[in-house]
């Protein structure tokens, strides 16, 4: 991954956590009492300063600094006196203002790549020890943790705004000692328009599921206490002053050493779902109805599961009780007049292929069997 890269991901560029830093680069100054203290990133051929203390600039050529050695040779660069040093003399913060005149820096790595390097400056010469330099090593190292756990943290919380604009909740509940929440998303009360006690421990969605819905919920805890990684279930939520709404759990069990610890739940608004499924419902109700009344006889057959499903009126057309129907084709298949099999296995055949609605007759010409796309046999 490119420095540039790195810099948009760990969004250093930005100025949203930089007093954080200063703060971190400030108890370096002190730590090694020194005036000027900084964290430097080079990018092209400029340097500038994401966290700093004792200095103004926030930015300088590569050129004029003495960082550039870090960058160059990805080693410690200890200078007692800049005069005196040929690699330094010459820079502009030595010849000019702030007159530096000893210098240490150690690189600072992000993902194992260098981008630049936390420095201490003084204006007069210095000397430090090994375990001096040793330390200030350990400082850069500590900054680079310090900075992954801030993008962490940003990244939580983008994902806890994503989260809290869509309609999805997070719960989690703890298993011991006991079953109790432990985490509500801060949308969970407006999702499901249920109150939340101050203390989340104290909430327990079960009291807020319809009764008629609670069995799937709680067969869902079940399943995870005996070892269950994911579950779903669908139930209404009771709310304040609105109709009930239909909501989706799919849940994630959390074991450690084969033992349940925590539980967490994504809960999912399943209204509109739930209207089509019962559009559907209603749909298949009415042709069940309107099929019924035009004396016709359907089946419908599953051929993945090879199951076949008749309505009344077929069950009179063969002169059998509904109850004691068998949904095998097979059964169905044996029904049939051996000089007529080879004819339907054809016909149905050629409707799975081409679709189109076709019609298996009679000896006598009379129609015996309608076969209609979707292995729709309709019968009269």
């Amino acid at each position: 991954m490119k420095i540039k890269a790195l810099i948009e991901k760990y969004r250093l560029s930005d100025d949203e956590y930089n007093d954080i830093l200063d703060q971190f680069i400030q108890s370096i100054a002190e730590m090694f009492d020194m005036p000027i203290a900084f964290l430097a990133v080079v990018e092209g051929e400029t340097q500038w300063f994401k966290a700093k203390f004792g200095i103004e600039a926030t930015e300088i050529p590569v050129s004029d600094s003495i960082c550039k050695l870090v960058k160059e040779t990805g080693n410690v660069i200890y200078i007692e006196d800049t005069l005196q040093d040929e690699r330094s003399r010459d820079k502009l913060c030595v010849t000019g203002e702030p007159f530096i005149r000893f210098y240490a820096g150690v690189p600072f790595q992000l993902q194992n790549i260098k981008v630049g390097s936390v420095c201490v400056m003084d204006t007069r010469p210095r000397v430090l020890t090994p375990q001096d330099v040793e330390l200030l090593t350990k400082f850069s190292q500590h900054l680079a943790q310090c900075i992954e756990l801030i993008y962490a943290n940003l990244r939580t919380e983008d994902e806890h705004q994503l989260l809290n604009n869509s309609p999805a909740a997070l719960i989690r509940w703890q298993a011991k000692p006991s079953v109790s929440t432990s985490y509500l998303s801060q949308n969970f009360s407006k999702l499901l328009r249920v109150d939340i006690p101050e203390d989340v421990s104290l909430f327990q969605l079960e009291s807020c599921i319809y009764p008629e819905d609670l069995d799937g919920f709680m067969f869902a805890m079940r399943n995870h206490q005996q070892g269950a990684t994911f579950c779903e279930c669908d139930f209404r939520v009771v709310n304040r002053g609105h109709s009930p709404i239909w909501y989706k759990l799919v849940s994630r069990g959390i074991f450690e050493e084969g033992q349940l610890i925590a539980v967490q739940g994504l809960l999912l608004n399943n209204a509109e779902q739930k209207y089509l499924e019962q559009r559907i419902l209603e749909t298949n109700e009415r042709m069940r109805l309107i099929l019924e009344a035009s004396g016709l006889g359907t089946s419908d057959w599953d051929l993945r599961n090879d199951n076949m499903r008749v309505n009344n009126r077929m069950c009179d057309i063969v002169s059998m009780h509904p109850d004691s129907v068998d949904t095998s084709m097979m059964y169905w298949a044996q029904l049939v007049h051996p000089a007529d099999k080879e004819r339907m296995r054809d016909a149905i055949v050629d409707s799975l292929i081409n679709p189109k609605p076709r019609w298996i007759l009679n000896t006598d010409c009379s129609p015996l069997l309608a076969v209609t796309a979707g292995s729709k046999l309709t019968a009269r």
